[in-house]
């Protein structure tokens, strides 16, 4: 018995490869940012001056990361 399509896989082929594109940029910008964010705690661990680190928003920042920045 032949199983059933899911809705995924029923959109055309140009859609299905864009949202596979925007995916895998997504996956590799968080790989990247996680890579960044590892160096500086180890940076940070390693250095025996330092007492830790904060996070800053960059001017102009969206609402959400100005509430972080302030959160530390």
């Amino acid at each position: 018995e032949r199983e059933q399509a899911t809705p995924a896989q029923l959109e055309p082929l140009d859609v299905r490869l864009e949202q596979a594109a925007k995916k895998a940029e997504a996956v590799a910008q968080n790989l990247v940012a996680d890579q960044g964010r590892g160096t500086v705690r180890e940076a940070v661990r390693r250095d025996r001056q330092a007492t830790g680190w904060a996070r800053t928003a960059a001017l102009g920042a969206c609402a959400f990361c100005k509430m972080l920045a302030v959160r530390g």
